[in-house]
């Protein structure tokens, strides 16, 4: 009677690897959440379509090992009991996604990510020109009493007392010869990202 009970009752299932696939689904799932709410909705896409495939391996090992536990018991089960347990790739890829994802998904994902990187275009001539050129002063150096050191961020150098300075509406200052081609390619200024034509 007890050996019929023990053939008939499972064997303990490999319980570290049951929690750990529940603790990366959980974890998976709150790091999308996560990136969802703080940081952006394609970001939190490519997390999760980053993730499906490690926890569906994950969770198809674990599938496996239950199956590999239950054929030991196959013979004593009744058929609504094997069923129940025994769960294809198919259906485990049914239980972790609400769709399946195809080849396509990946070209969405980049034109998501397209959509939503705000594109820096170049400035014109005619809008740098349009930009006030400076002469530096013995006041700007100083200012309130206490002595400022002006440079150029793009080639390092001192902006110099009578020397010419593109000021950008952030009220940042650069040579003109280095700040103009760089307003061609990127109309923002290179120190804080401050859009330089409005």
């Amino acid at each position: 009677m007890e050996s019929e009970q023990a053939a008939r009752s499972p064997r303990p299932v490999r319980s570290r690897t049951l929690v750990l696939c529940l603790c990366m689904h959980a974890f998976a799932f709150l790091l999308v959440q996560f990136v969802l709410a703080y940081v952006s909705p394609s970001g939190a896409l490519l997390l999760a379509l980053i993730c499906l495939p490690f926890l569906y391996r994950l969770s198809y090992q674990v599938a496996s090992e239950w199956r590999s536990d239950e054929v030991a018991l196959i013979h004593t089960s009744t058929a609504g009991e094997r069923q129940r347990l025994l769960l294809s790739p198919a259906e485990i890829n049914l239980l972790l996604t609400d769709r399946d994802f195809d080849s396509n998904d990946y070209e969405r994902l980049l034109l998501l990510d397209e959509n939503n990187v705000k594109k820096s275009h170049g400035a014109t001539d005619f809008e740098i020109d349009r930009l006030p050129v400076v002469t530096i002063s013995e006041s700007m150096l100083s200012k309130g009493g206490v002595e400022e050191d002006l440079k150029c961020s793009i080639c390092l150098e001192e902006l110099s007392v009578g020397s010419q300075a593109r000021m950008v509406p952030c009220f940042h200052r650069f040579h003109p010869a280095c700040i103009d081609p760089w307003l061609k390619d990127k109309a923002e200024c290179p120190i804080c990202k401050f859009p330089a034509i409005g």
